[in-house]
């Protein structure tokens, strides 16, 4: 428990720190340009996904056997980056202008994001030494290092110049510098493991590399579609709405990060805690015994921010309002994720991830479809609205895969409350009435405390038990 303790601080603290930024950028930026640093993060997180080339997979499997890999897995993606250079540099006219909606030629936007996705994809590799080593606790720190930097600088720059006046190339220039903070905090820390590293480009090279593509590339592809899944709402109000309607999304999205903590921690603990016991006679009374608990903590998380909600409309500019109601939608993402990593355990102990691939595809055309006719009409609240239908879809899916390729869990009670959660996001969000609202998720919020009490007094149990 201690362990756990030790990796849920970096999520906690990052999404804390992330908290509090937020509404600092919302009055210090115009909603343009607060739209113009969500594309920003849609173009480090992709380039993280694609340019690694799914070797930092390959990294992870191999890290105890190989450790000199690293340097094998690092050269395609900086190879990559610097194919990048020569045409974004070239054209940064057509770059700036599609990308960021920002008629000018000066390259200076295009160097700030080259180095971005250098550092990046170079901190990827870093912090996962940190991870493998099960250093939790510097681990954690990676996680908070940069956003602890970020709201820094934001914090002098928002106390040195008029509201709303700030520039999208200032804060992209302190996200760079963040990234290379935590670049030099992990060189410090990693330099004697760096060190004994023995690396060459000899014929060791090119065996390794084929030897990772061939473990990595059928990675990306179900990657991209989840990555296409949780993106293509931000780059699709982009294009059928406005750079508005993607800051007030980008606002709402960023307030439900607080929600990715659950999904952070127990993605860490639950697949090695599976992989342990597969063989366990143990195992399926291990797993109907955790799903009520998980259940239990999806539900309070959507209840009581449907409660305090309204809260929100205190932090921000009057522009961004709507996000009160939008972040009840956008918290499904990190939620039913979380709850389908609970259930899903199959489909990778049976070794299909041909199903997952198939998943995340099905549920990227199903989102894909649902923002585009939803989004020219409702905007931001379209996006939500899409998103948080498909992962509910997406929940549903890998249950089922899982429970037909090993162990069949009883679901229907859990779809059902889902779907009444479900409903109450999508009333809250068209409703503009804040007290009805947080009536509703005080009723539901009173139901299920009394239908799960048990798991509750079973959680809290554990805790104090350590």
């Amino acid at each position: 428990m201690k362990k756990i303790l030790i990796y849920a601080v970096g999520p906690i603290g990052s999404s804390f720190l992330g908290f509090i930024t937020v509404p600092l950028l919302s009055w210090l930026l115009s909603q343009d340009d607060m739209g113009r640093i969500s594309i920003f993060h849609l173009l480090c997180s992709l380039a993280t996904l694609a340019m690694t080339l799914g070797l930092d997979q390959y990294y992870m499997r191999e890290y105890y056997t190989k450790k000199k890999i690293m340097f094998y897995c690092l050269i395609p993606s900086l190879i990559f980056v610097s194919i990048l250079v020569i045409p974004i540099v070239l054209y940064s006219k057509q770059f700036n202008d599609i990308v960021f909606d920002i008629n000018s030629g000066s390259i200076t936007i295009a160097f700030v994001v080259l180095l971005s996705l250098f550092f990046t994809i170079l901190n990827r590799y870093l912090c996962l030494i940190f991870r493998m080593k099960d250093l939790a606790f510097l681990f954690s720190l990676t996680q908070i290092i940069p956003k602890l930097f970020i709201f820094s600088l934001v914090l002098i720059y928002f106390s040195s110049i008029d509201f709303g006046t700030g520039d999208f190339i200032h804060i992209i220039f302190i996200y760079l510098f963040s990234n290379v903070i935590l670049s030099i905090y992990s060189f410090i820390f990693c330099y004697q493991e760096l060190k004994e590293m023995r690396y060459d480009l000899g014929n060791d090279f090119i065996f390794e590399l084929k030897k990772g593509l061939i473990f990595g590339v059928p990675l990306i592809v179900s990657g991209l579609a989840f990555w296409g899944v949780t993106s293509i709402d931000k780059i699709m109000i982009k294009e059928l709405a406005s750079l508005n309607e993607l800051a007030i999304y980008s606002v709402s999205v960023s307030f439900a990060s607080f929600a990715v903590i659950l999904r952070s921690v127990f993605s860490t603990i639950w697949m090695p805690i599976i992989y342990k016991n597969e063989e366990n006679d143990e195992i399926e009374k291990m797993i109907t015994d955790t799903l009520p608990l998980i259940t239990m903590l999806v539900v309070m998380l959507f209840c009581l921010t449907g409660v305090f909600s309204p809260l929100l409309t205190i932090l921000l500019p009057k522009e961004y309002a709507s996000v009160s109601s939008i972040v009840v939608c956008c918290i499904g993402y990190p939620l039913f994720y979380t709850l389908s990593e609970s259930t899903s355990s199959g489909i990778y102990v049976k070794n299909k991830t041909k199903f997952a691939m198939l998943i995340s595809l099905l549920v990227l055309i199903v989102n894909f479809l649902l923002n585009y006719y939803t989004i020219p009409t409702f905007g931001a609240k379209g996006a939500a609205f899409s998103t948080l239908i498909s992962f509910y879809i997406y929940f549903i899916l890998r249950t089922e895969a899982s429970s037909r390729l090993w162990i069949n869990i009883e679901m229907k009670k859990t779809y059902l409350e889902m779907l009444i959660i479900l409903v109450a996001c999508v009333y809250t969000m068209f409703n503009e009435d804040y007290i009805n609202n947080s009536l509703l998720w005080i009723s539901l919020l009173v139901f299920f405390m009394f239908k799960y009490k048990n798991e509750m007094s079973k959680l809290l149990f554990r805790f104090k038990a350590g």
